[in-house]
């Protein structure tokens, strides 16, 4: 059920939904074969964690319209919980010389079925819809979002790893 909240100059849209959720982290790391030979011994490492998932999203949505036609304030709120499946791998390759001559390598492998990953996701801006043109909206903004256990197995917590992301945006739509 959706709430929608109206009065002279401001909007709420409160409600419930569903969201999907993918992340893909891919890290490596390398150096020269004879500096890390004279180092700790790792040439090449690398770390790929991988989530899909889905789950219920609970959000607010203000808009605020000023006394200048088209122009208004912007604000959104989204929570969501979303179950997911993480799949991470981690690779290395050391200096160290296996029987047949060639570099060590190692890896390893891990799934974690059904964890939850909470999101929060904040948006604020400005938002222009031009008078003569309703079907046209800009916005620009700051957006920020923060993803919590993206790499944690549940159960054990041997991984940890979390995500956030911020910054400016500017996006533009258009209504047909």
């Amino acid at each position: 059920m959706i709430f929608i909240i109206a009065g002279r100059h401001f909007r709420a849209i409160i409600g419930p939904g569903s969201r999907t959720a993918f992340t893909w982290f891919d890290t490596t790391v390398s150096e020269p074969f004879k500096v890390a030979a004279a180092g700790n011994g790792v040439y090449a490492a690398r770390t790929v964690n991988y989530t899909v998932g889905a789950g219920p999203h609970f959000g607010v949505a203000l808009d605020y319209n000023f006394a200048q036609p088209g122009l208004s304030f912007l604000t959104n709120l989204d929570i969501a919980d979303t179950f997911t499946c993480i799949r991470q791998r981690f690779s290395t390759a050391t200096t160290t010389l296996t029987p047949a001559g060639r570099p060590a390598k190692g890896e390893f492998q891990e799934s974690f079925f059904w964890n939850e990953v909470p999101i929060l996701n904040f948006k604020a801006g400005l938002g222009y819809q031009p008078p003569n043109h309703p079907n046209i909206h800009l916005y620009a903004g700051y957006v920020y979002e923060f993803w919590w256990q993206t790499g944690t197995e549940s159960n054990t917590a041997r991984s940890h790893l979390f995500m956030d992301n911020q910054g400016v945006t500017l996006s533009a739509a258009l209504d047909f």
